[in-house]
């Protein structure tokens, strides 16, 4: 499909104006044009115990990356994945409508180690918010291990807000082509009345 393109060519999984998705034990091989998973309009979503191995997206659209969703809502979990070696991010979440997210970045208590990273070429995890949107975010356990721009990076823009925990994880840039600035965890918004809180341990 054309680079960057919002529809289920050149996506190895596509998600639309779905509830309640469950994916588990999945293996993403090979090149994928766009995205490894892309979703539109989606409440609750949980990714558990995959693997997106080296070069699994190309292209050249600045949005193309392993997962994408405009509009998440509800719970999502993404737990004990190894995911690795995006064209751009890793995981990318916008949310521009009046969403709540619940959103669990995590190792699996099965006991799958959750690896984001190894050669991102922009952030690991990125998540924005806009208008009245709002999201909690825990991140628990994950070895973070190579990326371009940051490790976790979240913006709350217009009058959303973001909550973010970050704990028991590890941050080790090992991306052959880190940019000056990157940084592990990076957590902004605007002066129009985002507002945002954190938390590490």
């Amino acid at each position: 499909g054309a680079d960057g393109s919002p529809t289920t060519t050149g996506t190895g999984v596509y998600i639309g104006s779905t509830n309640n998705v469950s994916l588990s034990n999945m293996t993403f091989a090979g090149n994928t044009q766009n995205f490894n998973i892309l979703g539109d309009n989606v409440t609750n979503f949980t990714l558990r115990d995959s693997t997106m191995s080296a070069g699994t997206t190309v292209g050249t659209s600045g949005v193309e990356g392993n997962i994408r969703f405009v509009n998440l809502d509800g719970v999502a979990v993404f737990e004990g994945n190894n995911i690795e070696d995006a064209f751009n991010n890793a995981l990318r979440i916008q949310n521009t409508e009046n969403t709540t997210l619940n959103l669990f970045v995590r190792d699996s208590s099965s006991g799958d180690q959750a690896i984001f990273g190894h050669n991102v070429n922009n952030d690991i995890v990125s998540v924005e918010t806009q208008n009245d949107a709002n999201a909690r975010i825990l991140v628990d356990g994950v070895q973070f291990t190579g990326w371009h721009g940051d490790a976790v990076n979240t913006t709350a823009l217009g009058t959303s807000n973001i909550d973010v925990t970050v704990q028991n994880s590890s941050f080790n840039n090992g991306h052959v082509d880190n940019a000056d600035g990157s940084v592990g965890v990076l957590i902004g918004g605007t002066a129009g009345g985002g507002s945002w809180g954190v938390g590490y341990s």
